[in-house]
């Protein structure tokens, strides 16, 4: 009976699990959330006020989309939403940004998951990439520059971000203009301020600093200016600008990610993001028209005062009555109670 339990009741309880999410959400993921079959419910405002950071052309062939991925066998659950839930921000993407050009690096050993023929699904070029031990995320800063190298001037915006928790709306290429790039401070709160912010040291990246920036790889009174200034954290999973202003921006920032590599470093999930605040704070892009900006229409990492009114299907932010353009972080806990709240205060939008 103990070898039926030990080797039997896991795989047994790994087909329930299987079963029973394979066509659900799985909303109770903390670092994933979905739970909405988006666009089908959705009303967004992007009228009047809200329509006014629509200033430029829209999304076309010379926009570019830079993705990344790499299977990672982390947990059954985590594998199922992968299953289940990229196709719902893939068609985000294709419904708000329809002509943009879009295309994923992926490494060798991963050509043959799930998610690679989703992604096909999408008319989204799959570059095939040389199997590494290097975390994806880091890798494909150097993986953007070499193909800009060879393919920038085919585009004239970019947008580079996460692939599997980010959820576009309307066509953020719309808002953006010559000479512009933005990424964003980790805020919570859509708000003109930087309120509801995270300090770099105060959070996880305190540890991926330690991890990776030691006195091998760093100037020590550099450190010292960096810690005294009291970061707000920057968040590297979305830039969206201009492509000159992006491949200067990226070029520095893929130098420095390989200069400072003196231990593997590119192998921790962690280190792009740790690189990046250090090199941002310490002014090594001040020549570069690179803006962070908090919770904003634009963008805005995992927000909390995001609604959904069931009765109106109405979907915005809670202090100004827009709906987002794009949200990093898909769908926050608190938004799983979205059908509760009634905004009597933007029935008439």
């Amino acid at each position: 009976m103990s070898f039926f339990y030990l080797f039997f009741f896991p795989f047994f309880i790994s087909i329930f699990f299987y079963k029973y999410y394979k066509n659900k959400d799985i909303p109770n993921l903390k670092y994933y959330q979905v739970n909405s079959i988006y666009p089908n419910n959705f009303k967004l405002n992007y009228n009047k006020k809200c329509g006014e950071i629509f200033k430029y052309k829209p999304n076309n062939k010379k926009d570019l989309v830079i993705l990344a991925y790499e299977f990672q066998n982390r947990s059954l659950l985590h594998n199922l939403f992968m299953e289940n839930g990229i196709e719902k921000i893939l068609k985000s993407f294709k419904f708000s940004i329809p002509n943009a050009t879009i295309i994923c690096f992926v490494p060798e050993n991963s050509l043959k998951n799930k998610i690679v023929d989703i992604i096909k699904k999408f008319d989204i070029e799959i570059i095939q990439i040389p199997n590494s031990n290097e975390n994806i995320a880091n890798r494909r800063i150097i993986e953007s520059y070499n193909y800009l190298l060879k393919k920038k001037n085919f585009f004239e915006r970019v947008l580079h971000i996460d692939f599997d928790d980010i959820y576009i709306f309307g066509d953020i290429f719309a808002t953006i203009g010559n000479n512009d790039l933005f990424v964003n401070y980790i805020c919570n709160t859509e708000s003109k301020n930087l309120e509801n912010c995270k300090y770099f040291f105060q959070s996880i990246n305190k540890k991926w600093f330690e991890q990776n920036m030691n006195k091998h790889n760093t100037n020590e009174s550099e450190v010292i200016k960096f810690k005294k200034m009291k970061p707000i954290t920057i968040n590297v999973g979305v830039f969206i600008g201009d492509i000159n202003n992006f491949f200067k921006f990226i070029e520095i920032y893929s130098q420095k990610l390989i200069q400072f590599n003196n231990n593997n470093q590119m192998r921790n999930f962690g280190y792009e993001q740790v690189v990046f605040n250090y090199l941002f704070y310490l002014g090594y892009f001040n020549k570069i028209n690179l803006k962070a900006i908090g919770c904003e229409q634009r963008m805005c990492f995992r927000p909390e005062n995001l609604y959904f009114n069931n009765e109106t299907t109405k979907f915005i932010y809670n202090n100004s009555g827009c709906s987002p353009i794009l949200i990093h972080k898909g769908y926050p806990n608190s938004w799983i109670k979205l059908g509760n709240k009634k905004l009597k205060n933007f029935d008439s939008l």
